[in-house]
């Protein structure tokens, strides 16, 4: 006497995804859980890192900067859209990443005053957040340089960040993003600001 199966090829086929169904849950008790969870990748990612850096002809530093660039590259987030970041840290101590001028929760600021993890030494961290308000603003290092002048905001760990609008009615032609960094190895007082400046000589009154 034939069974039900063999009455009906459509049992065969329900009978082997219940089967394939059953399989894959096996595996995700057994420690599979790359079949039970795929990582989404980041939007963006930064590598903090040593550099030896050319400033000119014959003047070479050693400093540390994201993504082998100084200033690293410029991250354009869309305002009110979430971002995930993902931050390697290859230098041989922890570090952060503070997003400036953003309205972020304390977890996400990057700013180990208000409480936010730092990125330890040699692994890998993602900031998540929902860019806004839209403006052109940077991103640094919020760790602190002690009496290492080549580390933190002496080094050259930052870069832009723009956050554009939904909807952007203006029109340009070309985009310049100028960064002005103090790369001595010397802290660097108010007075020392005052005398370096440039003074354009006055045209005596005829």
């Amino acid at each position: 006497m034939a069974n039900a199966s063999d009455r009906d090829p459509r049992m065969h086929r329900r009978a082997f995804v219940l089967g394939a169904g059953a399989f894959g849950m096996a595996l995700g008790t057994a420690g599979g859980t790359a079949y039970t969870q795929i990582a989404s990748s980041a939007d963006h990612s930064l590598r903090i890192a040593p550099l030896r850096l050319e400033l000119a002809r014959g003047k070479i530093i050693d400093t540390f900067a994201y993504n082998g660039t100084v200033p690293g590259p410029v991250l354009r987030l869309r305002e009110g859209r979430p971002v995930g970041i993902d931050i390697r840290n290859d230098a041989d101590v922890d570090d952060i990443v503070h997003w400036h001028g953003l309205y972020l929760p304390s977890q996400s600021d990057g700013a180990m005053e208000e409480g936010s993890p730092m990125v330890p030494r040699g692994g890998t961290q993602r900031y998540e957040f929902v860019a806004k308000p839209a403006g052109t603003r940077w991103y640094h290092s919020h760790n602190m340089a002690g009496t290492d002048l080549r580390r933190s905001l002496y080094a050259g760990l930052y870069g832009f960040l723009i956050v554009e609008p939904p909807s952007d009615p203006g029109r340009y032609d070309q985009e310049v993003l100028l960064a002005a960094h103090h790369w001595e190895g010397s802290w660097v007082s108010m007075q020392d600001i005052i005398s370096a400046e440039v003074r354009l000589p006055t045209m005596a009154s005829r």
